[in-house]
């Protein structure tokens, strides 16, 4: 009896023995992933680190006296506004328990180095090598309006991470199925309930599930998962505002457009109501698009935000001007492309995304910083609201002027463009016209689409803001990485690889 006791005591200690062994064995495993990916640990270290500094000397958020308003006073109100899409009021509404607005920037600091992960894991898992990937996520790691960004109360962290976190999934494998399709539905449902922009993608997603064509189901999916919360945001918009819609205004920031362009002497079929939009100013000194649709000096001041005489006014400016809006609409779309900003608007706009320390001379010019530590019905707009100068802000504000350049979103496009041609001319995509290889082609087209699409999309829909890129460069990024890849595969770099060798062979 006593042998059988002391048996099965040695057998118990023998099954909680792997027990005993699961915190060394995830050690182990921990210290194996970073010594293999040792560089994206470095960098993710130095983003972590980075962050911290940001939070202790930004606590608790920046805001922006308008449409950081906007999306506190929905989470707390739960009314879904017509300017603003809910989805970031919702994360500030789930974030209310914490009982601070910090609660916001480190929950969105977190989103930054994850969506950085998922892009190196994408990235890796294409076959991409390790340096190669790690330049993809430094983009979203290190970039100063990223991280700044995340320290906002302001939807772009929130739109960037559900846009990249759908596109990985669907870029996953070869051909999406029916599960994929619809978790890759619902994160883009997500997205466009955060910003309207989204829509872009959206249409660009679908088509690409059609040209793919991998079966009907998958499509139906995707179509199902998205329209399910997007048809009941309508039916709630509905219930609080009596009409089915995502949000309503739209005539009014259109509006903005048309004052840009509108020659009224050439338009001869505007009523006596419609001619009070026309602006005072001649064209070659006309103001930016959002300072006509929302300054109490425009025109619109004069009507109230729903009033239907925006839409027909925008109508007939857009029918009788096509050239002129097109002309306007490219010249905004390129400055994504430079350093050049069109008019000291656009150098304020600027301003309002690098923190900078002390009270400004112009307000709205510059970013707030919340004084409050804890949800309030007004934020703080006082003398208080704005970053004590020390040597932390100070350095802080120099490294906000080193972000990605924007010729760099250029150059990632050129090689998409030299990825897409090497593959028609090479048999390789023709041998592999269903496999991997072509899939990965396709992505990569789709990253840049989606990417070129979010930046069109905001300057048709709005106005240009160098902000609108902050979503748009990580996946510009990733496409030119995946780009670089292929075009290597194919041996494109082949002569150059050559001619270096023999450069230093020559010096040997």
């Amino acid at each position: 009896m006593l042998v059988e006791a002391r048996g099965s005591e040695a057998d118990g200690a023998g099954e909680r023995t792997p027990r005993r062994n699961v915190p060394a064995r995830l050690r182990l495993a921990v210290a194996n992933l970073i010594r293999e990916h040792r560089w994206m640990t470095l960098l993710l270290a130095a983003g972590l680190v980075l962050r911290v500094v940001y939070t202790i000397v930004y606590w608790p958020a920046f805001f922006v006296l308008a449409d950081s308003q906007l999306y506190v006073d929905g989470a707390l109100s739960g009314t879904l506004d017509p300017s603003v899409p809910f989805g970031y009021s919702a994360l500030l509404a789930i974030l209310y328990p914490f009982g601070s607005l910090g609660a916001a920037s480190v929950v969105q600091h977190l989103l930054g180095l994850g969506t950085a992960v998922a892009v190196y894991a994408f990235a890796r898992h294409r076959g991409i090598r390790e340096w190669l990937a790690v330049v993809a996520a430094a983009g979203l790691v290190l970039d100063p309006w990223q991280v700044a960004f995340e320290q906002y109360l302001m939807s772009d962290t929130l739109f960037t991470t559900l846009l990249v976190a759908a596109l990985v999934t669907l870029l996953w494998r070869p051909k999406p199925g029916p599960l994929r399709a619809a978790a890759v539905a619902v994160l883009l449902a997500a997205a466009l309930l955060t910003r309207t922009v989204g829509l872009a993608v959206v249409l660009l997603v679908l088509a690409f599930l059609v040209v793919r064509w991998a079966g009907w189901r998958p499509v139906v999916a995707f179509a199902v998962a998205f329209a399910a919360p997007v048809a009941a945001y309508a039916i709630v918009y509905h219930a609080q505002h009596g009409v089915y819609a995502l949000g309503e205004n739209n005539g009014r920031r259109y509006y903005g457009r048309a004052a840009q362009i509108v020659d009224c002497d050439a338009i001869p079929d505007l009523t006596e109501r419609e001619r009070r939009l026309c602006p005072t100013e001649p064209r070659s000194q006309r103001l930016a698009a959002d300072e006509y649709g929302l300054f109490p000096q425009s025109p619109a001041q004069q009507f109230e935000p729903d009033d239907p005489v925006f839409e027909s006014f925008t109508n007939k400016v857009f029918r009788a001007q096509p050239g002129d809006l097109a002309a306007q609409i490219g010249e905004e779309f390129l400055y994504f492309f430079s350093y050049g900003t069109p008019n000291g608007r656009n150098e304020c706009l600027n301003r309002l995304w690098v923190p900078t320390p002390g009270k400004p001379e112009i307000l709205w010019c510059y970013p707030h910083l919340a004084s409050r530590d804890g949800y309030d019905s007004r934020l703080p707009t006082d003398s208080t609201s704005y970053p004590t100068p020390s040597p932390f802000t100070r350095v802080l504000k120099a490294y906000s002027y080193l972000r990605t350049p924007p010729w760099a979103l250029l150059v990632a496009v050129l090689f998409v463009g030299l990825a897409c041609l090497q593959r028609l001319r090479t048999r390789r995509a023709r041998q592999a016209r269903d496999g991997a290889e072509t899939a990965a082609g396709y992505g990569v087209v789709l990253l840049a689409g989606c990417g070129l699409a979010l930046l069109a999309a905001a300057v048709v829909g709005a106005m240009y803001d160098a902000r609108y890129a902050v979503p748009a460069t990580p996946l510009l990024w990733l496409a030119g990485v995946l780009a670089i890849h292929l075009l290597a595969r194919d041996g494109f770099f082949r002569p150059l690889q050559s001619l270096a060798s023999r450069g230093f062979a020559r010096r040997q």
